[in-house]
C-alpha cells in the first residue's frame, strides 16, 4: 500500500468535522446494521445507549440494544465503525446484562458488505 501525504485541504476537511453530523452517521449505519441482521426494528425495541468517539475523529463506537420477542432479555450490540469509509471494524460484540454489566461476546459477521 503506497503513503500519500495529506494535503492542507485533506486537513482541513479532517480538522472541521461536524460531531452532531457524524454521530447520526454513525447510529444510522450501526441501525442499518442491525436492521439487515435482525430484521424489522420496532421503537420500542430498538434503543441507542451510547455513542462515543474512539481513537480518531472518524471512529465511534456504538451501544444499542433491541428485544428480540415479547418477554425476552434484552440484546446489547456492540458496533465500532469509522463513519468516512462506512465500515464496521472488527470485534463486534454481542451481550447480555448480568449482575448490572453487559457482558459481551464477539460476534462473526459473515456478510462482506459489513466489512468491505
Amino acid at each position: 500500500m503506497p503513503y500519500t501525504l495529506m494535503t492542507e485541504k485533506d486537513k482541513k476537511t479532517e480538522e472541521k468535522r461536524d460531531e452532531e453530523l457524524d454521530i447520526a452517521k454513525a447510529t444510522e449505519i450501526a441501525r442499518e446494521f442491525i436492521r439487515s441482521n435482525v430484521g424489522n426494528l420496532l421503537s420500542s425495541q430498538f434503543r441507542l445507549e451510547n455513542v462515543r468517539q474512539n481513537g480518531s475523529k472518524t471512529r465511534y463506537i456504538i451501544i444499542c440494544s433491541i428485544i428480540p420477542d415479547i418477554g425476552k432479555e434484552r440484546d446489547y450490540y456492540l458496533i465500532k465503525l469509522d463513519i468516512k469509509t462506512g465500515e464496521l471494524i472488527p470485534p463486534l460484540g454481542r451481550g447480555k446484562l448480568e449482575n448490572g454489566e453487559i457482558r459481551f461476546k464477539e460476534m462473526k459477521v459473515d456478510d462482506p458488505k459489513w466489512l468491505e
